[in-house]
């Protein structure tokens, strides 16, 4: 009797044990292991943007100083005062340039920083300006809960049919300095501020207009964006080479890092950004948001 009282008993630390195991690897598999890792990993990726960001401005200011910087305002070796702070701790990834869809196929990809819990909810995309809609195509396959928003004042008929059979919302305005309604504009701040209040990322390419847009924008309509895409454009005169400066200088102001970039290979002198808000990413990890 005791011997099967025993063996009963072995059974149910068993059965328990068992359990608790599972238990356990669940809740590690959903939820990680509790360490500090990932602090550490994400404090070493703001000292390396910060301490790049650092090397990059004193580089310009000594330019400056010893009237050097006119020696560096042409291409080629223009593009490289410009290089990525931040490194996404989920990943880079592409989309675009590579879907046979695309009205006009192979102008080159676009890159997005997106933590891994973007997958699961349901945010907006504003893409602006030209538009190819492979970056839009590949990037609705990998996160459906997406909805993506696309905002110029023509397309073509063909570009139009695969909005809708994609599901994405086209509005008729670019984008300018000021409301327009002869030309169809709408300035950033009414785009931003009609629509939606979770906007992840905003694509620009409006064809060397940038300059005179992002002048005109205030911190506060980016300081729900996640990424920011835009697609610079230099006409090879002295002047728009100072306001490429200008514009990284107020990125820099806004808390924007840059952490991809990559040459359009149609446009010698074009060139795509992808900033993250760092706003939101120390918001992210600081407060645990």
């Amino acid at each position: 009797l005791l011997s099967v009282m025993l063996s009963g008993y072995y059974k149910l630390i068993l059965s328990v044990s068992i359990v608790a195991s599972v238990l356990i690897i669940y809740l590690l598999f959903h939820f990680g292991v509790p360490n500090n890792s990932d602090d550490i990993h994400i404090e070493n990726i703001l000292k390396r943007h910060h301490s790049q960001t650092k090397i990059r401005n004193t580089h310009l200011d000594h330019l400056r100083k010893n009237n050097q910087l006119e020696k560096i305002l042409q291409l080629p070796q223009f593009w490289y005062l410009f290089i990525p702070t931040l490194t996404c701790p989920w990943g880079n990834e592409r989309f675009g340039g590579s879907n046979p869809e695309a009205t006009f196929y192979g102008d080159g990809g676009k890159w997005v920083c997106l933590d891994h819990k973007a997958r699961d909810k349901p945010f907006a995309v504003y893409s602006i300006g030209k538009q190819d809609l492979s970056f839009e195509i590949e990037f609705k396959r990998s996160y459906p809960l997406s909805e993506i928003h696309i905002f110029a004042p023509s397309v073509q008929v063909d570009s139009l049919l695969l909005m809708q059979q994609h599901g994405f919302h086209y509005y008729p305005w670019g984008l300018g300095t000021v409301d327009d309604e002869e030309n169809r504009l709408r300035s950033f701040a009414t785009i931003m501020s009609n629509y939606h209040d979770d906007v992840r990322i905003v694509k620009i390419d409006i064809d060397g207009q940038e300059y005179s847009v992002i002048k005109t924008i205030e911190k506060e309509l980016l300081q729900k964006v996640d990424n920011l895409i835009i697609e610079i454009h230099v006409d090879l005169t002295a002047s728009q080479y100072y306001d490429v400066l200008k514009t990284f200088t107020k990125l820099d102001e806004f808390n924007f890092a840059l952490f991809q970039k990559e040459a359009n290979l149609y446009c010698t002198h074009c060139m795509k950004f992808s900033f993250y808000n760092m706003n939101r990413f120390e918001k992210k990890y600081h407060q645990k948001e």
